[in-house]
């Protein structure tokens, strides 16, 4: 893997993490911090969009096309495929 490459899956990797981990500051207290399934998928999701804003930005910086579009297309089946909560998805009805 070329060098930039790696770099670039660092830092959108520790970017990922620090996102999960500031997803915590709004809780009340230390008491409150748990395992949330649903921060680790919108992490995941802030992740794959910062992937490809990253790539859009950079593209000078990225010249291998391939690379580029399985970034791209790993991005985009993150995004699609997240089983995000959402009342479409569930199939309640919002109320009234």
């Amino acid at each position: 893997m070329h060098g930039s490459y790696l770099r670039f899956f660092l830092m959108v990797g520790t970017s990922t993490v620090i996102m999960y981990g500031l997803m915590y500051l709004n809780t009340y207290s230390l008491d409150h911090v748990a395992w949330s399934e649903t921060r680790l998928y919108m992490a995941c999701l802030m992740g794959a969009v910062m992937a490809l804003v990253m790539l859009a930005f950079m593209r000078h910086m990225y010249n291998n096309r391939t690379a580029n579009l399985a970034i791209a297309a790993t991005s985009v089946a993150v995004l699609l495929g997240s089983p995000t909560r959402s009342s479409a998805r569930s199939g309640r009805r919002s109320r009234p």
